[in-house]
């Protein structure tokens, strides 16, 4: 008599085992949407191989996701722009999605609820039309990360569609993303003019004038700020003066938040390029005591920002008579001394500027700070090192 084979027992915690590309293999069975709503893309794009995102999306498949993300219901499209998010990071995936008109979909997205007339009033959204135009914005700042995604966001209109959706700031993280997303754009020449021309420059000062920012927004602000002052055109220099942005930087120089101040600082600087933006700064008074100060800052990022703006300002001869009146070059051997490679360029880079001015040659040609010098002369850094030497030369000059 045959014993009949018994099966063996299956573990109850085996039927809830899935392979790692189980759903990815099934994805000839199920619809697209069924596919996105019911598989999350992973956040870190770092740690998923392309062949899975290629699963995910398949090599065919962009048409239908952008037809999902145009036509489909809230949810779907909610979804398919939590995967876009991390998918586009990938290189090969952005510039095929870009192909087949992503953008103008994104744009849409952030626009939605406005009309083609600029002037015209937008219509109150939906919290599923604020969550989605929320985003939107996020993918917009996930292609301009790239350098490819940048180039097709300048080569069109983008900027200028979603200026109002940005001026109004009606949403503040959809704010934050857009912001991101400007500051990658204005890393060039060509992106910083193209926002200038567009007029972004007052909708910033705007944002800063406002008491509707909070910290996140206000750092976003001032490094906008900064970015747009360095377009290369003197003409953006004196209509943010004529805007009143001295004023907005120096009440963030006594935030509490030490990005700020630092951010602050940086604006600053970048406006010690155009002789009168300097002017400027030594008629509004306390700028330069406020920086001296921000030298011994306890946040090593603010003194270092804050010796970058000395050192822009102080080509006009008045601001070096306010840094040595202020005791602002007390501190200066002691910031050679820190192992910052920053903060040790900025003051190397101040020392020889505002030593032009015989008494404050006087006060740093001591066997202290020249002896630090000589030994940051041969420091591995060569910028460094090459800045150093000019500093050491200017502070033994003889006439």
């Amino acid at each position: 008599m045959q014993r009949r084979a018994e099966t063996p027992a299956v573990d109850a915690s085996v039927e809830t085992v899935k392979h790692l590309r189980a759903q990815g293999s099934l994805l000839y069975k199920r619809t697209t949407p069924q596919h996105l709503t019911l598989v999350s893309v992973k956040g870190d794009v770092k740690e998923i191989p392309y062949e899975r995102v290629s699963e995910a999306f398949g090599s065919d498949n962009h048409p239908h996701i952008l037809h999902a993300l145009e036509e489909g219901e809230p949810v779907l499209r909610r979804r398919v722009l939590e995967a876009l998010a991390s998918v586009l990071k990938l290189p090969q995936e952005l510039v095929v999605s870009m192909k087949h008109g992503v953008l103008e979909l994104i744009e849409g997205g952030i626009t939605v609820g406005l009309d083609e007339e600029e002037d015209s009033t937008p219509a109150e959204l939906t919290e599923s039309d604020i969550e989605l135009q929320q985003l939107s914005a996020r993918v917009l700042s996930v292609m301009a990360e790239s350098p490819c995604g940048q180039a097709e966001l300048l080569k069109g209109e983008t900027t200028a569609r979603i200026k109002h959706v940005f001026a109004v700031m009606s949403n503040k993280r959809t704010c934050e993303y857009l912001y991101d997303a400007l500051l990658r754009l204005t890393g060039s020449f060509a992106g910083a003019r193209q926002l200038t021309s567009t007029g972004y420059l007052p909708i910033v000062l705007d944002h800063l004038k406002g008491y509707r920012l909070n910290d996140a927004l206000r750092i976003r602000a001032l490094k906008l700020l900064k970015n747009l002052l360095n377009d290369g055109v003197a003409g953006t220099t004196f209509r943010a003066l004529e805007l009143g942005v001295v004023a907005q930087c120096v009440k963030r120089l006594h935030s509490p938040n030490f990005e700020v101040r630092a951010a602050a600082c940086d604006a600053m600087a970048a406006l010690g390029f155009a002789d009168k933006a300097r002017k400027a700064v030594v008629e509004h008074e306390g700028v330069v005591p406020r920086l001296c100060v921000l030298l011994t800052d306890s946040q090593w990022q603010v003194a270092s920002a804050s010796a970058g703006a000395l050192m822009s300002l102080a080509a006009h001869d008045e601001v070096k008579r306010q840094i040595v009146a202020n005791e602002g070059l007390a501190p200066v051997n002691h910031l050679l001394q820190t192992n910052k490679v920053p903060l040790q360029l900025h003051t190397t880079k101040l020392v020889a500027v505002v030593t032009a001015l015989p008494e404050a040659r006087r006060l740093l040609d001591v066997p202290a700070t020249t002896l630090r010098l000589k030994t940051l002369t041969q420091d591995e850094n060569a910028l460094l090192a090459k800045s150093a030497k000019v500093a050491l030369a200017a502070v033994q000059w003889r006439a």
